[in-house]
């Protein structure tokens, strides 16, 4: 289903992934970009009230822009 322009994929914080947990030795979640992106090209994350856009590229590198 395409996202409107300006609409969130995740609305609120209780819609994220649930992370990985395949390295017990790590405190900091580990999340895939499959689990993040959900199908898309470009998702936005919200970061003290600023709006970024993180983005898959052709050459299937991430790019995070503001």
């Amino acid at each position: 289903m395409p996202q409107e322009k300006n609409e969130p994929l995740l609305k609120h914080d209780h819609d994220l992934p649930q992370a990985e947990s395949s390295q017990p030795n790590s405190e900091q979640p580990l999340y895939t970009s499959e689990q993040l992106f959900q199908g898309q090209k470009e998702i936005q994350i919200r970061h003290h009230n600023e709006t970024y856009r993180l983005r898959i590229t052709k050459t299937d590198k991430l790019i995070l822009t503001k």
